[in-house]
């Protein structure tokens, strides 16, 4: 037996489809920038440490250098350990 339910969803597949391939291409556009960025500023591990404990959200090429992405982890995991007391 069908169910009808199935066969009325509104789902827009090829605009869901369009919409995850612009993602995918945006992402790999702030890869590519990120990489060739020239001025970095705030890329370090102290201060992607500094910024995690502050609770400030990166830049995308912040995010993708290795080392600031270590520290602001850091920073992160040290900000919830002292919320709550670890």
């Amino acid at each position: 037996m069908s169910d009808p339910i199935l066969h009325q969803s509104n789902l827009d597949v090829i605009a869901l489809e369009t919409k995850l391939q612009e993602d995918y291409e945006k992402s790999l556009a702030l890869q590519e920038i990120s990489k060739h960025y020239k001025e970095r500023l705030h890329t370090t591990f102290s201060d992607g440490k500094c910024d995690g404990e502050l609770d400030i959200e990166p830049q995308p090429y912040q995010w993708f250098d290795p080392n600031y992405r270590k520290g602001y982890l850091a920073g992160v995991t040290a900000r919830f350990n002292q919320l709550f007391d670890l």
